[in-house]
């Protein structure tokens, strides 16, 4: 599976970009609808040292936005933004080292990196630090640091962390194993569509754990996600 990497975060004074990221879709307000003339002003805030600048240059490089795609520009881009402190462009560089398509594949360097973002409050680095421990990439597993930055990302209502937080819950792992807080945190998940959120809440009716075995329920969870992405 891939990382999430962050699309845009067009904060720096010369616009006002909304963002967006791949898994999660948002409206772009372009103030400015041609886009080479974006990629100028992202240019001239890099030079003058900006890190959201530097960053939003490589998004710009990264997606082949305003400028001819180029991958290699990106990681370097976000590597300089990253060193410079910026939340965003150290997710994508672990991002980066974590998938291997770009640099040779290193979860240490990515994890080192997820950690740096996760640390400044970065959502997406909570979630993804908290997979790198629930799976042992780049590290030695470690399922009640994995459970605590699952926590922190389930908070802010990221759907893959509730679920995997869920999970957690309702195996027992790095946490007292708890049925109610499992079926919670899924439910939550399902509410905003995730597909393993709603097949896991319907496994726990079939089974009856932690609610009473209940299979027309567990249908009525499946047919519903169906024609609805939440429950």
């Amino acid at each position: 599976m891939q990382m999430k990497k962050i699309v845009f975060a067009l904060a720096i004074a010369l616009s006002s970009l909304s963002h967006t990221t791949i898994a999660e879709s948002a409206d772009i307000d372009y103030i400015d609808q041609d886009l080479k003339k974006t990629a100028e002003l992202f240019k001239k805030a890099a030079e003058q040292g900006k890190p959201s600048g530097i960053y939003n240059l490589g998004v710009m490089y990264d997606r082949g936005i305003g400028v001819e795609k180029d991958l290699k520009k990106a990681f370097e881009l976000y590597e300089k933004s990253a060193n410079l402190g910026y939340a965003m462009a150290q997710h994508n560089l672990a991002s980066m080292y974590y998938d291997g398509d770009v640099v040779e594949k290193d979860y240490e360097k990515a994890i080192y990196w997820y950690k740096k973002a996760a640390k400044s409050g970065h959502t997406f680095s909570e979630y993804s630090l908290g997979l790198m421990y629930d799976r042992g990439f780049g590290t030695e597993r470690d399922y009640k640091k994995a459970a605590k930055w699952y926590k922190k990302a389930a908070q802010k209502k990221d759907s893959d962390a509730q679920f995997s937080l869920g999970l957690m819950y309702a195996l027992g792992n790095g946490v007292k194993q708890d049925y109610a807080t499992a079926k919670n945190l899924f439910e939550m998940a399902a509410n905003q569509g995730h597909k393993l959120a709603i097949a896991n809440l319907a496994i726990m009716y079939i089974n009856g754990d932690g609610v009473e075995a209940d299979h027309q329920k567990a249908m009525d969870i499946l047919n519903h996600s169906i024609t609805s992405k939440a429950l």
